[in-house]
């Protein structure tokens, strides 16, 4: 009876852990970031809140590494990126989740119909970002790229939309970079190119597509993204399918 409550013990400790690691902490497969205080206040249904960033994408081990493409709602990456492969469709444009209209759930062109559910923002199962990091983090939403971008027009900011970084090897990185000028800390959005189809990286260098959680009301099969280019830096609606980057946020 005593080994058998030692044992029952034991694995009641194990399981404890299991779950907190689940709760709180990352899986331990992707480098965690630090969290970049760019002096981002917002406010929510909860009041005020400072919202971090992370100071690198996800899958990447520093700022200047591209990282890993995910499609928009999946919580791994992958090798093939098309309607087809997408986990939320049934081939293209038929959404099965993340219909908030009856627009989206008419599966857009299609004819073929379905109840709307509503739903906005991804939830945090699928959110790759919580999933593969803790609940610490998650993605931004449009909002939060939305005020982000705002800082360019607010005084004490450094915003400059095609930087040029030299990595380790001297080799030139090109992205979005924004400084707050009274810490001297900045967030760098590197130009990782997406995925699409077999492609991975496509246009690297030269254009850089970042995942909101959010759905797009303006490309009922689409969601919002930060897009990054030499003449652009702005909000733009995706199809859901593409494999573009993420950058992780978290409110301290």
């Amino acid at each position: 009876m005593k080994k058998l409550t030692c044992f029952t013990m034991a694995t009641l400790m194990m399981l404890a852990a299991a779950c907190k690691k689940d709760k709180d902490g990352p899986d331990g497969n992707l480098p965690v970031p630090k969290a970049v205080d760019i002096g981002l206040v917002l406010t929510n249904e909860n009041g005020e809140y400072n919202l971090k960033w992370a100071s690198f994408n996800l899958g990447a081990s520093n700022e200047l590494e591209y990282g890993d493409y995910y499609a928009w709602g999946e919580i791994s990456a992958k090798e093939d990126y098309t309607w087809d492969t997408y986990k939320f469709a049934n081939g293209e444009n038929k959404l099965t989740k993340y219909c908030p209209n009856t627009e989206t759930a008419a599966y857009y062109w299609d004819v073929k119909g379905r109840e709307p559910d509503g739903l906005t923002v991804l939830q945090g199962d699928d959110d790759v970002a919580r999933k593969r990091l803790g609940r610490k983090w998650r993605m931004p939403t449009k909002e939060e790229f939305s005020a982000l971008l705002a800082l360019k027009d607010k005084p004490g900011y450094k915003f400059n939309k095609w930087e040029e970084m030299k990595d380790a090897q001297g080799n030139s990185v090109y992205g979005l970079k924004i400084t707050r000028e009274s810490t001297g800390s900045y967030l760098f959005f590197p130009a990782a190119g997406y995925g699409v189809q077999t492609t991975l990286g496509k246009n690297a260098g030269s254009i850089g597509r970042y995942w909101s959680s959010s759905v797009s009301t303006g490309l009922p099969v689409g969601a919002s993204a930060l897009i990054v280019m030499a003449n652009q830096c702005d909000l733009m609606a995706a199809d859901r399918y593409y494999g573009y980057s993420v950058r992780p946020v978290c409110e301290e």
